[in-house]
């Protein structure tokens, strides 16, 4: 094991708090940054301050804003009778980038999992009831992951607004476009078979 001075050793640990990054990714990241010349480690430093001091949770949405403006919420183009729900902020721009959704979001800040100590208190869920009331929302869009914590999460919302008029809906997943069926798994085919639509 090498003898790294105090402050790559830090490094290093601080590196490997992010994602896919273990021991050999944060030392090829480290090495790099100790390449780069003053400016830039400065500018990194300065950025990083930035995020703690700009960037926060946006109390009814949960998407991330910038000096107490949340782009969705305040947005006058945007639907706030229809809400899209999802389990973490990042999920908001990759939806956006589609460009097919003008309603407003709603994260709840991960996912049910009782095995983990997560339950509903532990969610966003009481916010969303209660925007959901406050703004007589008519539809709601559940964008949460395919497992059985997704599923499970799904479900409970679902069960929420069983006696209200608001619509309840869940994006499509099933079989990808271009895939071929010998190399589909059974779970995934078992749900574009339960998806299935007139044709």
């Amino acid at each position: 094991m090498p003898t790294y001075p105090n402050a790559i050793v830090q490094l290093l640990e601080l590196l490997r708090n992010l994602p896919g990054v273990g021991k050999k990714t944060a030392e090829r990241y480290a090495f790099s940054m100790l390449e780069w010349d003053e400016e830039t480690r400065n500018a990194l430093s300065k950025q990083l301050e930035t995020l703690s001091s700009e960037v926060s949770a946006c109390s009814e949405c949960g998407s991330y804003m910038t000096k107490e403006t949340c782009a969705y919420c305040t947005s006058s183009v945007r639907d706030e009778k229809s809400l899209l729900i999802v389990a973490h902020p990042k999920e908001i721009y990759a939806l956006e980038e589609l460009g097919g959704f003008r309603g407003r979001f709603h994260v709840l800040g991960g996912l049910l999992s009782p095995l983990d100590g997560i339950q509903p208190e532990h969610l966003s869920i009481g916010k969303l009831c209660e925007r959901v009331e406050q703004d007589q929302v008519e539809e709601i869009i559940l964008a949460l992951d395919t497992t059985i914590e997704g599923d499970a999460t799904s479900l409970y919302i679902k069960e929420l607004f069983d006696n209200t008029s608001v619509t309840i809906s869940r994006l499509a997943h099933g079989m990808p476009i271009g895939s071929s069926l010998e190399y589909i798994d059974e779970h995934t085919l078992l749900q574009a078979f339960a998806g299935r639509r007139g044709f």
